[in-house]
């Protein structure tokens, strides 16, 4: 992994890391939230080796910190768009005229906000276990599961939510998880239970996403209420998803509104995977997409 920034046109940075051979097919990486340029090392923690998958696919990672999140700068008035150009600029600086997108879960909807706004250059879309639809949405609000009490938070108590995500930064995990209390199935939760698996979780996503600040995340908590800049039946990319059954963070509407609006949708359903086991069992399909292009 190579960590850097890129200095954008207003002054601020724009945190990024490579994965993989240099010379590999480039692909944008988006990750979830609260979560950072660091988070496909998750692999590594339950015995997979990302560095070997993207040298077998000949993929190069090209993972962004979104604004405020580890080391890219706060922007108090980030939105999709500007993410997306932001995103952009990026790909330009690096003379990447094109390539595919690929995203895990809160990553969803900027990389379909890319997709609609940049569809000549982004070849392709891989979503896992992406959220779609915006929290405004009633249907959608409805099936947010345990994770209300997060998004809630952003929306209704922004200094509380903060609060707790500075204490998070300095919290060790001794114990394991309350399985009932964050509504994780079983599969999850068997990846989690281990706390030196948990605190290497933390590290890589919610510690490093407010290691400089905490106002980006909540900023980005917020966002998923806001209506979305694209409507999915517009999107002529090509978009492949992966969904489990199993999963209770991002609910099972988000994968029915991508299968039933998307006009070049391919769904990948896996029976009793959920959030984190669907990341991690699966992401070497989701490579062989990649490389194949279609």
């Amino acid at each position: 992994m190579t960590d850097l920034t890129y200095e954008l046109a207003d002054n601020r940075m724009l945190g990024y890391a490579f994965y993989g051979p240099m010379e590999g097919r480039p692909v944008l990486y988006l990750h979830g939230t609260p979560s950072s340029r660091l988070e496909p090392q998750l692999l590594n923690i339950w015995g997979l080796s990302l560095d070997h998958l993207l040298q077998q696919y000949n993929l190069k990672l090209i993972a962004v910190d979104r604004p405020g999140m580890g080391l890219s700068t706060h922007d108090k008035q980030r939105s999709y768009t500007s993410f997306a150009q932001d995103a952009l600029a990026l790909l330009q600086h690096l003379g990447i005229q094109r390539c595919p997108i690929l995203c895990w879960s809160g990553g969803g909807p900027y990389a379909l906000t890319m997709a609609h706004l940049f569809g000549q250059m982004v070849q392709q879309v891989c979503i896992i276990a992406g959220i779609s639809s915006s929290f405004a949405d009633e249907e959608v609000y409805a099936h947010m599961g345990w994770n209300k009490m997060y998004f809630n938070s952003a929306k209704y108590t922004p200094l509380l939510l903060q609060g707790t995500l500075e204490a998070v930064k300095r919290t060790q995990v001794s114990s394991p998880p309350s399985q009932s209390l964050f509504d994780l199935s079983n599969v999850d939760y068997a990846l989690v239970k281990d706390p030196a698996h948990l605190n290497v979780l933390m590290e890589l996503t919610v510690k490093q996403a407010v290691k400089e600040g905490t106002e980006g995340a909540v900023k980005e908590a917020q966002l998923y209420f806001e209506p979305y800049p694209y409507n999915l039946a517009d999107i002529q990319t090509p978009v492949h998803f992966w969904w489990g059954t199993e999963d209770n963070v991002v609910m099972y509407i988000h994968a029915k509104n991508m299968e039933r609006q998307l006009p070049h949708v391919t769904p990948h359903y896996k029976p009793g995977e959920g959030h984190l086991s669907v990341y991690v069992n699966w992401f070497e399909e989701v490579l062989q997409v990649l490389q194949q292009g279609t």
